[in-house]
């Protein structure tokens, strides 16, 4: 590693001076500490992947160049780590960009919202000036793209800038935007945000994860009418990268859902808490359960007299005319 990129992050490719420069190499391991990733360790395959396209022998890569949308991404996902221990590998990175995107420009601006809100709240003034992180911290695909959404919330009422930031805000990628606050039309979607209120574009499952019968029914059945039917994704924590503390990132996933579906068949205590936690954030929740197991034994008391839906090998088409039908009562 050259003088150079000791100060240059391999995710966000930024060269930063001070404190942001790798901190120190442990074996195969690199920790940096990056003005807009955070903080992370990287092994040197993904290294090599991210800033050479080549194993560590020099020869190429057999993973594709990644691109900088990809790296925004990557970014993002870093951002909303930080607080955890951070360590990435290649298969991390190949989890993340085979099943994550970008948040739409819808959750940017509530992402945006929450960062100003949560910022004023800390010391009761306004923002003096964006960071230079900004655009990782909502998931903008570059500092620009970040800066003409803020112009906009402004724009719509949302939050209040001060007039002549805009210029000086693109020229200095984000660093000074000043006077930054929300108006109190943002300030109500701040609450709305902070309750979980934001609906994603996609829909959580909490359920147990191994036995075959549940998971054939779930990639075989729910995930697929679910698609078809309401052009939803169905998501459950297998799906997000998991390097981090898990329990924040389960808490995130269910407060942008738009739904949540939770399989009690096996009595999964994770499955009711997460399910829990939705309920609590007033959330949809649509319960289901194995037909036999459901009849026999029901479900916890504290669930029983809730809809919930019964499922069985052989009756798919009777479950998912239930389910559409309930789902599409909710989400109205």
């Amino acid at each position: 590693m050259s003088d150079m990129d000791h100060n240059r992050c391999p995710v966000c490719e930024e060269i930063h001076g001070g404190e942001s420069h790798v901190r120190r190499a442990s074996g195969d391991n690199f920790s940096f500490i990056c003005e807009v990733c955070g903080d992370y360790t990287v092994d040197d395959r993904a290294y090599n992947w991210l800033t050479t396209h080549k194993d560590k022998h020099g020869e190429p890569h057999e993973l594709h160049e990644i691109t900088e949308l990809e790296r925004a991404l990557i970014s993002h996902k870093l951002r909303t780590m930080q607080g955890s221990e951070i360590r990435i590998n290649t298969q991390w990175l190949e989890h993340l960009l085979e099943n994550e995107t970008l948040p739409t420009p819808a959750m940017q601006a509530a992402n945006l919202i929450r960062f100003i809100g949560g910022e004023v709240l800390k010391t009761g003034r306004s923002i003096d000036k964006f960071p230079v992180a900004l655009h990782a911290i909502i998931g903008a695909p570059n500092p620009v793209a970040a800066i003409e959404l803020a112009d906009e919330l402004h724009d719509t009422g949302n939050i209040k800038l001060n007039s002549d930031w805009m210029e000086e805000s693109i020229q200095y990628r984000g660093r000074h935007a000043a006077e930054a606050n929300l108006t109190l039309h943002g300030w109500g979607i701040y609450e709305t945000e902070k309750r979980g209120q934001f609906s994603g574009d996609y829909g959580f499952l909490a359920m147990e994860f191994g036995p075959p019968d549940l998971e054939n029914f779930v990639e075989n059945t729910l995930k697929p009418v679910i698609k078809e039917k309401l052009g939803y994704e169905l998501h459950d924590m297998r799906d997000a990268a998991q390097a981090g503390i898990i329990d924040n990132i389960m808490r995130v996933k269910i407060r942008d859902s738009r739904f949540v579906i939770a399989d009690l068949t096996h009595g999964n205590r994770g499955a009711y808490f997460e399910a829990g936690y939705a309920e609590a954030l007033g959330k949809p929740v649509i319960y289901i359960c194995e037909k036999k197991k459901f009849e026999e034994e029901k479900t916890h008391f504290d669930t029983n007299h809730c809809t919930t839906i019964p499922w069985a090998k052989g009756e798919e088409s009777e479950f998912t005319e239930k389910l559409i039908a309930t789902l599409k009562r909710s989400l109205e």
